[in-house]
């Protein structure tokens, strides 16, 4: 929970570095960083609690309501210049995300 916690405490701060697209881009990827969490634990808790419920439903329903919100927000917010300034900035999280991948994968 610790972990959980300041990787998405690490994400928030981005959004207040020097820079408005970068704080827009900072967001972004602090709620992306948000969903992803929120599937790994909707599988784990399937898995070692064992809820009647389909991880791979309870999977679904979070990546949709999570798209249709946020997405919603994103092209309201930002307009169609989002799209640019999340491929520009995609570079600086490789290795975050290869990391967050390996720690997943020994999980």
């Amino acid at each position: 929970m610790i972990g959980t916690l300041l990787t998405v405490l690490g994400s928030a701060l981005i959004s207040w570095e020097k820079g408005i697209r970068f704080r827009q881009i900072g967001i972004v990827f602090a709620i992306a960083t948000s969903l992803t969490f929120a599937i790994r634990d909707v599988v784990a808790r399937h898995f070692n609690v064992g809820t009647d419920v389909s991880s791979w439903w309870s999977g679904t329903v979070v990546l949709i309501a999570h798209q249709s919100h946020y997405g919603f927000f994103v092209s309201i917010k930002f307009g169609p210049i989002w799209k640019t300034q999340t491929r520009k900035a995609l570079p600086e999280f490789i290795p975050s995300g290869i990391m967050i991948g390996i720690a997943f994968h020994f999980y």
